[in-house]
């Protein structure tokens, strides 16, 4: 696969001002690799058992589709395409013609346990997939974007880059919320401590969530609410965000797992964001023995020292119409934070 067939990146040429990102960045959108959008690769998709057809919803044009059609056997075809699709070529191929960022879409349920396997149907695997190429993209040097792509609930009706091709949305409720803030937590815990992730610079809150904002209530709070979750986490590894950041000490534990447990008790960050803390510690301490990834602080310490608070970005605030929220911009206590546009 040429990695010219991939969507070009929606940040192509923008400055950015952020030790954990090029001055100038150059890259591509790693699309249909780690959450496949069948229109991307048709002949590929029919030749796994997908369909292809003009209302997608009605066939098996999505991953939700294709698991539910397929339970026994999605895992292995869906590792196959991981390894295919995207490899140590293409990351040479973005070598040799001068690219230094990539875009990640990611579906929620790369952290398998925010899936509720009774009416949930999506592959299993991908975070080690996730760090296979990861892996690759850190030895080549290349700064990666995390872009939570599809939501818990579906978040944008009848297209495939949901996960799920349905008219039925749910994200903009308090429970899946509350999953995509867990998501968060998860994903910036593990950007910070598992030395695969350690060009990831920026997470993404949502990709194109409905256009119409009288139809996304709560969008604008579960925003506020996705860079106080990546900033809480970063504050409990002592990651500074901006000038005069306290540091966060806490002589009791030196596991940041037990750390976060205890403060996601406290009255030290909002509730949803100490609930999608608190949620998050057991995915990550079973995460942590699967992947083998060190969660003592003290002996990361000199990890954290050579780290950046992630940035945090979303749609440009001109996607939505209808007297839309506002994404939280780069303020005191919430920088770095970027908007950006998916064509």
């Amino acid at each position: 696969m040429s990695l010219f067939t991939l969507t070009l990146s929606l940040f192509l040429g923008f400055q950015f001002v952020h030790a954990g990102l090029p001055d100038k960045i150059y890259g591509v959108n790693l699309g249909s690799w780690l959450l496949i959008e069948p229109w991307m690769m048709p002949a590929e998709w029919i030749s796994m058992g997908g369909e292809i057809c003009n209302d997608c919803s009605k066939c098996i044009q999505s991953e939700y589709a294709f698991a539910e059609k397929y339970p026994d056997t999605v895992d292995a075809k869906f590792a196959k395409h991981w390894d295919t699709w995207f490899n140590q070529a293409d990351v040479n191929d973005l070598l040799e013609n001068g690219l230094n960022a990539v875009r990640i879409p990611l579906g929620y349920w790369i952290v398998e346990a925010l899936v509720d396997r009774k009416t949930e149907f999506y592959p299993r695997g991908g975070i080690k997939a996730l760090r296979r190429g990861l892996t690759q993209l850190k030895k080549a040097g290349i700064s990666v974007v995390l872009d939570h792509h599809a939501l818990p609930g579906v978040h944008t009706p009848n297209q495939m880059f949901a996960g799920r091709c349905t008219p039925d949305v749910q994200f903009y409720t308090d429970y899946n919320f509350h999953r995509a803030l867990v998501w968060t937590a998860v994903m910036t815990a593990l950007s910070h401590l598992d030395p695969a992730f350690e060009t990831v610079a920026s997470i993404q809150a949502v990709n194109e969530q409905i256009m119409d904002a009288s139809k996304t209530p709560g969008y604008g709070e579960f925003s506020k609410n996705f860079v106080k979750t990546v900033r809480a986490v970063e504050t409990l590894l002592n990651i500074h965000y901006k000038r005069g950041h306290r540091s966060f000490d806490d002589r009791t534990s030196s596991n940041f797992t037990a750390t976060m447990e205890k403060m996601s008790r406290t009255s030290t960050f909002s509730l949803p964001v100490a609930k999608a803390l608190q949620d998050a510690v057991p995915i990550l301490v079973s995460l942590a023995v699967e992947l083998k990834i060190q969660t003592s602080i003290f002996g990361l310490s000199s990890l954290f020292r050579k780290r950046e608070a992630l940035v945090t970005n979303f749609m440009d605030i001109g996607w939505q119409h209808n007297n839309p929220s506002t994404p939280p911009m780069p303020q005191s206590d919430l920088k770095p934070t970027i908007a950006i546009f998916s064509p």
